[in-house]
């Protein structure tokens, strides 16, 4: 593993710039090569806290016993120019694997865009929305297309006590879950957690195989409305022991 970069510094709004290129193989305790990856790019730091990012990637990934070279193309960037708020997200395209039983080497997309809130001291929230999508060259058709929406809250009671929500839906196997959780730190090493968890997911996509002798796929509800699969409360407390 490798890595080499270089950066100018014209000491005006464009604070440095430069390329990178990196280098990694891995091997396994076969040694068998399942791993190569080569990384090109440059970095962009611009004044008020902006940066930008462009790459190549040539990777070579071992699947299922088969060797797949892939090639992909990146931008990114994020500012956190304001205190109350930061912003961000990627994107990159080029060749994915599916990975399945039987793999292909097919063209899709990944990104995510990203932003932190923080409209009180005590109060912060982060929204992330990440999407995939992947096309199979035989056919030119879709595999799959997925989006998963995200939001983190929490706010600050006091130094000790904290409160926590996550929200999440994912647009593929229509699943949504809801956490809430309460965290009191009694010092550094002693804490105190107690929470609810709750899960969703659309009817007729919750298959029934255990009662099935020809293992069918059928689903146990016949709605496209979201139906409880689980809910539970739980807590934890974690010490820590010197001696």
């Amino acid at each position: 593993m490798g890595n080499l970069g270089y950066r100018w510094w014209p000491e005006s709004w464009l604070i440095n710039w430069g390329p990178m290129v990196s280098y990694t193989k891995n091997w396994s305790f076969e040694d068998i090569l399942v791993d190569e990856m080569t990384s090109t790019g440059v970095n962009f730091n611009f004044a008020r806290a902006l940066r930008l990012n462009l790459g190549v990637n040539r990777d070579m990934e071992r699947y299922g016993g088969l060797n797949f070279d892939k090639t992909s193309y990146s931008f990114g960037g994020n500012t956190s120019t304001f205190q109350e708020a930061t912003f961000g997200g990627y994107f990159t395209y080029g060749d994915q694997v599916r990975y399945s039983a039987s793999p292909f080497l097919g063209t899709g997309s990944t990104g995510s865009i990203f932003m932190t809130i923080r409209p009180l001291e005590r109060v912060q929230s982060q929204i992330n929305v990440r999407t995939s999508n992947l096309i199979d060259p035989f056919s030119d058709s879709e595999v799959f297309d997925v989006k998963i929406y995200r939001a983190q809250s929490t706010y600050q009671f006091t130094d000790r006590f904290l409160f926590r929500n996550i929200m999440q839906f994912d647009t593929f196997s229509r699943k949504l879950g809801a956490n809430v959780l309460f965290t009191y730190r009694v010092n550094s090493g002693t804490v105190f957690f107690i929470g609810y968890d709750d899960r969703y997911q659309q009817g007729d996509l919750i298959l029934d195989t255990n009662n099935d002798p020809l293992h069918h796929r059928n689903p146990r509800f016949f709605t496209t409305d979201l139906v409880r699969t689980n809910r539970a409360f739980f807590s934890k407390i974690s010490y820590l022991f010197r001696y």
